[in-house]
């Protein structure tokens, strides 16, 4: 088993890691927009107050892989108000779920997210996020985390659906391997 170790990391990274879980409601936000949002990190990220502000995809995302049914794609990123690159590995065998693990510079786990949305009510979906860390943080940052969603909301619905600056052509190619299995591989 992995024990947590202290590694430096930006602050806004532990507010995600002390953030822990938590089910997120959208009665207004019709599905498929809760499954495209968990498989778009570029739009999760730059919606999501716990990796902003300075989150950036960096351009070495990979061509995404399918092996038995599961897609994979892998980018690098940097996040904080002193830029440090991170990696992280996407990937998912049902639109509805999306796993993120994510890594620091030597490849050593610091945390990992599963991402899920299901209906709710007549036309919106609930969103459920499980955050399991690798790392320690400071008792501050828990405290802190808890008060970090109170003042801010996780999504805004004038976000929802947009796509918000450059979107890297592996990453479209991605969901469209999770999103749309069966077109992958035709032409």
């Amino acid at each position: 088993m992995l024990q947590p170790s202290y590694v430096p990391v930006p602050v806004q990274l532990m507010f995600l890691i002390a953030s822990r879980s938590s089910t997120l409601h959208f009665p207004n936000v019709p599905l498929h927009f809760g499954i495209r949002s968990i498989h778009t990190p570029e739009h999760f990220a730059k919606t999501h107050p716990l990796t902003f502000p300075n989150f950036k995809i960096l351009s070495n995302v990979s061509q995404p892989i399918v092996h038995q049914g599961c897609a994979l794609v892998s980018f690098d990123f940097e996040v904080g108000f002193v830029p440090r690159r991170f990696s992280a590995r996407m990937f998912s065998q049902h639109c509805c779920q999306s796993q993120l693990l994510i890594m620091d510079t030597e490849f050593h786990s610091c945390v990992y997210v599963s991402l899920g949305v299901v209906p709710d009510k007549m036309s919106g979906h609930s969103m459920s996020i499980d955050i399991t860390p690798y790392i320690q943080v400071s008792r501050l940052a828990v405290f802190a985390s808890r008060f970090w969603q109170h003042v801010f909301k996780w999504e805004e619905s004038a976000f929802w659906g947009c796509e918000t600056g450059p979107v890297h052509e592996n990453l479209r190619k991605y969901r469209l391997c999770v999103m749309h299995p069966e077109t992958v591989g035709k032409k």
